[in-house]
């Protein structure tokens, strides 16, 4: 029996592994918080603090805590799919190096970028606010799908735009035309696609509006629609993060690109 727990368990992927670690630890963190043990700042990261060298271990402990229990559904079923494709294709050692990697940097950009947005116009919307608290799973994600763009960027993926596309319109309802009513509908058509991206039905996924794509252009459509959007409206989202843990992406994928020549032209010919 202990042989067989052993190879069960040795047969479960990182992914599952971050997935449970990411979840564990939302709560975990939120419970903390929540009751006053420790404060925000402990956990997620604080441009302003980090530049003055304070509370480093922020760069690590907010790849794993979320804004709500909707922004880690969100992140957990991106990894489920884009976690579990990307770990059979560089292996499991590669994969979690490039996952935390990507994650540090996806943080250091976005300190970075909130102490730049300060000195030219809409800085704090485009790039973040020096003040403004950041946590998420995004930037590692992002550094998965940019390796995956330069390795394999032909094959075609699905982007299931229809929930990113409610989230937008409800922030910008709720600049726009405040209204509990207008939310509670946006509301009801969120879960109602969230829904129909779990029925493995084709009849009821089309309405979460999936969008098929090559995977080259997947980082394009997932970052610029909503950097041109921070020029209008605040959006609660990370752009710069985002965009870190990409470059760290696109640069891994290029070395592995230079170093294996022959494995990537095979994973090309598999992956159509």
């Amino acid at each position: 029996m202990p042989a067989l727990v052993r190879s069960l368990f040795k047969n479960i992927g990182v992914t599952f592994w971050l997935i449970l670690l990411n979840t564990v630890l939302f709560f975990v963190f939120s419970g903390l918080i929540g009751f006053d043990v420790i404060d925000i700042g402990m956990i997620e990261a604080h441009p302003a603090t980090l530049l003055g060298g304070e509370r480093l271990w922020t760069f690590v402990t907010s790849m794993f805590m979320h804004q709500s229990f909707f922004h880690l559904f969100v992140n957990m079923f991106t990894l489920f799919f884009l976690g579990a494709f990307c770990e059979r294709v560089i292996g499991k050692r590669r994969f979690l190096s490039l996952y935390f990697i990507s994650g540090v940097v996806a943080v250091a950009f976005f300190v970075l970028g909130a102490a730049f947005g300060q000195y030219v116009p809409r800085g704090e919307w485009v790039f973040g606010s020096i003040d403004t608290y950041a946590a998420g799973a995004s930037g590692a994600l992002f550094g998965l799908l940019g390796v995956m763009a330069v390795l394999i960027p032909r094959h075609t993926i699905y982007l299931v735009a229809g929930p990113l596309f409610v989230f937008i319109v409800q922030v910008l309802v709720d600049e726009l035309y405040p209204s509990a009513f207008l939310q509670f509908v946006l509301n009801i058509i969120l879960f109602a696609m969230l829904f129909a991206m779990f029925s493995f039905t084709a009849r009821w996924q089309k309405y979460a509006l999936p969008l098929a794509l090559p995977l080259m252009w997947a980082p394009v459509v997932a970052i610029v629609p909503l950097v041109v959007l921070s020029f209008f409206f605040p959006l609660p989202i990370g752009n710069t993060a985002h965009f870190g843990g990409l470059v760290v992406g696109l640069v891994y994928g290029l070395i592995l690109r230079l170093r294996y020549p022959r494995k990537i032209a095979l994973l090309g010919k598999f992956f159509r």
